[in-house]
């Protein structure tokens, strides 16, 4: 077996990584609320599906930030990038009538 990472490997290899860290006993984590981790579990099982593209990973956080905040209607002019994440409406409100 082959240590090689490539394009079709490098997100479970890069997951893997990540959690050997979150889970080591001396490391901690700061930085984010601890009622947060719901919110980056749910990151990162978005992240690690096949046609999940990384460009999306901001807008994704975002998304589920303002959900797990309770947001469920979100006006954003680049609906697309927003239409199932989450929101019970998305739309944009140049050109709502």
């Amino acid at each position: 077996m082959s240590n090689e990472v490539t394009s079709q490997n490098m997100p479970d290899e890069a997951d893997g990584v990540i959690q050997t860290y979150r889970a080591h006993p001396r490391w901690r984590r700061i930085g984010f609320p601890t009622e947060s981790r719901p919110l980056h579990d749910a990151l990162r099982q978005k992240a690690r599906t096949k046609d999940f593209a990384f460009r999306k990973i901001y807008d994704t956080r975002i998304a589920l930030t303002m959900i797990a905040q309770g947001v469920t209607e979100f006006a954003m002019v680049n609906v697309k990038d927003f239409e199932g994440l989450g929101f019970r409406k998305v739309w944009n409100p140049l050109t709502a009538q």
